[in-house]
């Protein structure tokens, strides 16, 4: 006899495979499948530390039209990126609409840590690290610190993937357990940096 959670995984592959039958080719098809792919996976425990080989075919193209969408509102934002990080009443007094501003940036990081949880799982520290290590190499100005901490977390991302998929070859770790190698120590660092 099945138990509950089988029988709901069972369905959910059963509907993710009608669907790619059916050819969800739509937008709202391929993130529904999608969605319900990532279910699968964290319901069957694949969502524990993040795998990235676990990534269906649709997925990249799902996800790019999030970070492009994401991506495009940043760019837009950055001259007001630059104005709130020197506290909310100067950016005010600087003209920025602080409020409103918060509010969209509060959407596009919902939608980006949606669609990467979404078809990879929970990867840790990558979104801690990288903007950090970004300002110190590129400076704190949004017009190059967002496009360089893309780009920075995708290469640390495909490193950590690497490592993982060949420190203990045939076997694969998952992936958030390197990138919690590298992530313990830096927030170690940080925490050091402001309790001081």
């Amino acid at each position: 006899m099945l138990h509950h959670a089988d029988e709901i995984l069972l369905a959910l592959r059963r509907r993710v495979a009608a669907m790619e039958a059916q050819g969800a080719g739509r937008p709202a098809g391929r993130g529904l499948a999608l969605g319900i792919g990532a279910l699968d996976r964290m319901l069957g425990g694949g969502f524990a530390l993040g795998a990235l080989h676990e990534i269906t075919p649709a997925a990249p193209s799902d996800f790019g039209a999030a970070v492009s969408f994401a991506l495009a509102l940043l760019a837009r934002e950055r001259r007001a990126l630059d104005l709130l990080s020197l506290g909310e009443e100067p950016a005010r007094f600087l003209g920025a609409d602080v409020e409103p501003l918060k509010r969209r940036l509060y959407l596009v990081a919902s939608l980006l840590t949606a669609a990467a949880v979404a078809v990879s799982g929970i990867i840790g520290f990558v979104g801690l690290v990288v903007p950090h290590a970004v300002r110190v190499l590129a400076g704190s100005t949004h017009g190059r610190l967002l496009p360089a901490a893309f780009l920075l977390g995708g290469a640390l991302l495909a490193a950590a993937d690497a490592m993982a998929r060949t420190a203990f070859a045939p076997q694969s770790l998952p992936v958030g357990v390197v990138t919690a190698l590298v992530g313990v120590p830096a927030f170690a660092v940080l925490v050091r940096r402001w309790a001081s």
